[in-house]
């Protein structure tokens, strides 16, 4: 299997696409009869960035043998989100200062940078959502890893999980919560399970590595996602359930068909700021001050709203903390 520094080639690509994917699922909603392939889009791209997440972490963690994680887990973690995610915050803050003329009340300020955005979400600044079930997922493995050794069964804990994430889904639906935590606790119970069992996902999901399977799988999933948009379910549990299969299907096809492939400079450098892409693209993508206000061609609007992400994205990564010290530190000796 080819690896880059440990890293499996694969989950760069997956990366990238993912993160077009997302681009893609968020322009689409601009579009009245694309809403539900854009909403097909993000039930599956979103569970691949954690399924992604899961399984570099749960390859890391079994390396050395699931000993019990440290509150430094977290904190490294968070730490390393923050360098980028704080600057962001800061521009934005500044743009909705000088776009809307209006200062944010404190309290969606300290929940921001406390990563909990969730909480209450800003108009046009909706995707921040998923920095806070970054946040959750890491504290999730954490509490996993002492609830395991004190249990002494991975099987029982994830039952227990299981149960105490049913019983949840069961209250918010008969309560009417925010359909939101519905995805904030299957992507939990989700990215724990892939996290416990990463290497021996991963090595089923390879048993399908043959082209005749690859093809099949791909068959599939068009059939699935055509019969789901046909569908149209109205139940935010119901897409959020099928997305997962989807999600599933195209992570073990998109990882068998590049986990052999040469990395090379363009996708390792898009892999490098995937994330900064997923923060700068929603502003320019969808809501009150996207690109599609001004350029009536969607295609053009398309291409647009891609290389504007990638260059914006870029910019940010060079602003973020940790490479801001870098040049700091190098200028210094």
């Amino acid at each position: 299997m080819n690896k880059r520094n440990n890293r499996h080639v694969s989950f760069d690509y997956i990366r990238v696409i993912s993160t077009f994917g997302i681009i893609t699922c968020h322009f689409l909603l601009n579009y009245q009869n694309f809403k539900i392939t854009g909403n097909l889009l993000a039930n599956i791209f979103n569970p691949i960035f954690i399924i992604l997440s899961a399984f570099i972490f749960g390859i890391k963690w079994q390396s050395n043998n699931k000993t019990s994680l440290h509150k430094s887990f977290v904190f490294e973690r968070v730490v390393r989100v923050s360098c980028t995610y704080y600057p962001f915050l800061m521009f934005m803050f500044l743009f909705i200062f000088l776009t809307d003329g209006k200062i944010l009340e404190k309290t969606d300020i300290i929940l921001h940078f406390l990563h909990l955005p969730v909480i209450r979400r800003i108009e046009n600044w909706g995707h921040l959502w998923f920095i806070s079930m970054i946040l959750f997922c890491y504290v999730a493995c954490y509490l996993y890893s002492k609830l395991k050794i004190r249990i002494n069964s991975s099987k029982t804990t994830l039952m227990i999980i299981g149960v105490l994430c049913l019983l949840g889904i069961i209250i918010i639906y008969n309560y009417n919560i925010s359909v939101i935590t519905y995805s904030i606790i299957i992507y939990l119970y989700l990215y724990i399970i892939v996290f416990e069992n990463a290497s021996s996902i991963l090595k089923f999901m390879e048993k399908f590595k043959n082209t005749k399977s690859i093809l099949t799988m791909s068959l599939l999933f068009i059939i699935l996602s055509t019969l789901i948009q046909l569908g149209n379910f109205p139940h935010h549990l119901i897409n959020i359930l099928t997305g997962l299969i989807l999600a599933a299907l195209l992570f073990t096809i998109l990882h068998n068909i590049f986990k052999n492939r040469n990395i090379n400079r363009i996708i390792l450098t898009l892999s490098n700021i995937s994330f900064e892409i997923f923060l700068v693209h929603h502003i320019i993508t969808i809501g009150e001050y996207r690109a599609m206000n001004y350029i009536t061609q969607p295609y053009i609007c398309f291409i647009l709203i891609c290389t504007m992400s990638i260059i914006f994205g870029y910019i940010l990564n060079c602003l973020s903390f940790k490479n801001i010290y870098k040049c700091l530190t190098t200028n210094s000796k």
